[in-house]
């Protein structure tokens, strides 16, 4: 086997669409554009931010204890985004839900599946956004490790 620094190279490429079968072009392999996730993660790179998840509260919505969030604070939200926001000066991992024309923090559905007391902390409770919480970013991407 190969010592790790005499392993070749390279960056992954972006491969063209349409290529089902029959011989490659030799000088296809100078038509391949490098890939940047930058490009395709964060369309605003001075308003993105990568955070990892600590916890499994919002395992529901596939994301997971250690999944890395791509957070966008210029990125417009609505309801059903996936948000950050900040509750008693903590940040938190809430799903936006729009009820009677305003938008709420819903609680982890684990939370809600297992029909908590609602005199749980308010980090734990659907919150309506208010003066005392914010959302700081809409996530753009979970990241998970496989």
């Amino acid at each position: 086997m190969p010592e790790p620094e005499s392993l070749p190279t390279a960056e992954p490429a972006i491969l063209p669409d349409g290529q089902y079968g029959g011989f490659p072009s030799p000088a296809d392999d100078y038509l391949h554009r490098t890939l940047d996730l930058n490009e395709h993660l964060a369309p605003h790179p001075t308003s993105t931010f990568f955070m990892q998840v600590q916890g499994n509260s919002m395992a529901a919505d596939r994301v997971f204890d250690g999944d890395i969030l791509v957070v966008d604070r210029a990125s417009n939200y609505r309801d059903g985004h996936l948000v950050l926001a900040i509750v008693e000066g903590t940040f938190v991992l809430r799903k936006l839900q729009l009820r009677e024309g305003r938008f709420w923090l819903r609680a982890p559905a684990d939370h809600l599946a297992n029909n908590l007391p609602n005199h749980l902390p308010n980090h734990l409770n659907d919150l309506e956004l208010d003066e005392s919480c914010e959302i700081w970013g809409r996530v753009m991407w979970s990241l998970t490790k496989h």
